[in-house]
């Protein structure tokens, strides 16, 4: 979806890094990796009768995890793993933050319309934000951690973990039934008039 293109947008803008949406295997010195997990949508109130949509508000469960790799000479892994995580936990530790035109269709409704939901499709709207963000955790790694001794050269890691909410508004639009007759009321002789 645009929405995770445009958080992946916004986290490397502040460092430079490579960000990896998961499910990924692939490795790198320096990577900012998302798991966008639990989707949710709640149906918000109509605020005009006459449109053809029903908003929803979709709240998606995400995890930010900044991870390091490389050698430590010289402390060289942990003054840049402090470094970025000062600047992660500036950036991430604001009350919300706005990611910037998300809109767009979501494709592939075709299972669902196949099931007699045709005519209708949903589309993302707006602008979503990142809410409730909080650390989950952060450590270093080494193969020292399972060996007895410890050499300054050996490849160690970092990881940053953030978990957060991704909250958006999503239009389920719909077509209107064809009118085929209307029923009007007299309200003094409660006579029906029906016309076709």
């Amino acid at each position: 979806m645009k929405v995770i293109d445009k958080l992946v947008e916004k986290l490397l803008g502040e460092f430079p890094t490579v960000a990896i949406v998961e499910p990924s295997n692939a490795n790198a010195n320096r990577q900012i990796r998302i798991k966008v997990t639990n989707t949710r949508l709640s149906p918000l109130p109509h605020v005009n009768p006459n449109v053809r949509y029903q908003p929803y508000e979709m709240r998606l469960s995400v995890i930010i995890s900044y991870r390091l790799y490389g050698g430590n000479v010289d402390n060289y892994l942990t003054h840049q793993a402090m470094n970025d995580s000062l600047i992660l936990t500036e950036m991430l530790s604001q009350q919300h933050l706005t990611i910037t035109d998300v809109a767009e269709p979501i494709k592939d409704l075709n299972a669902l319309k196949a099931k007699g939901n045709s005519g209708w499709s949903l589309v993302a709207v707006g602008d979503a934000d990142l809410i409730n963000v909080t650390r989950v955790g952060d450590d270093f790694e080494s193969s020292s951690d399972v060996n007895d001794h410890e050499m300054k050269d050996q490849l160690m890691a970092y990881e940053d973990q953030w978990g957060g909410e991704l909250i958006m508004t999503v239009h389920r639009h719909y077509p209107n039934p064809l009118l085929k007759q209307i029923i009007l009321k007299n309200e003094y002789s409660d006579e029906e008039t029906t016309i076709e």
